[in-house]
């Protein structure tokens, strides 16, 4: 009977691990700002993850922490690369710069600041509705991004969490 219980057990973390998360509701309980609610909108009118070549994006993101006010833009750029038959992602954020510090970035400077995701652990899983990416499989903290784009792949928007009380949405656009 153990042995029957082990596999059942094993059986049952080997699918949990292969099930995607939902992100939830972004903005539950009036917790966004006016910005994230526009964000989160729009978030919700796409349902696909278009990007089929390289690609470098750039925009706006709020945050929503105990240390970020969720009405302060920042700026974040992923660059969504494609390899053979995997795509990998490489990302980074700017807190408090009045400009996108990321807006003339193409795929050669990405790439040379993203040199590490190539692994694994960087691979995104596409489906038709997404992209996401847990970026600390079974591990804390929590790093887990959803991606969608629009279907000229001009947009790409992200839902981020870190952690239990950090999330974050920006709306980036192709540099």
């Amino acid at each position: 009977m153990k042995v029957i219980g082990s596999i059942i057990l094993f059986i049952t973390i080997l699918s949990a691990k292969a099930e995607i998360p939902d992100h939830g509701n972004f903005c539950y309980a009036d917790s966004c700002s006016n910005p994230q609610m526009v964000m989160w909108d729009f978030y919700k009118e796409l349902d696909q993850f278009n990007i089929v070549e390289s690609q470098v994006f750039s925009g706006d993101c709020f945050h929503s922490s105990p240390i970020y006010s969720n009405e302060v833009n920042h700026h974040g750029v992923i660059l969504i690369d494609r390899n053979g038959k995997d795509t990998h992602m490489g990302g980074k954020f700017s807190f408090f710069a009045k400009k996108n510090p990321y807006k003339n970035w193409d795929i050669e400077r990405a790439r040379a600041d993203f040199t590490d995701i190539y692994s694994k652990e960087k691979r995104l899983t596409v489906t038709s509705k997404f992209a996401y990416i847990d970026l600390n499989p079974g591990e804390l903290p929590i790093m887990r991004y959803w991606f969608k784009s629009t279907g000229d792949a001009d947009t790409l928007m992200l839902i981020g969490t870190w952690g239990a009380s950090h999330s974050f949405i920006c709306e980036l656009r192709a540099n």
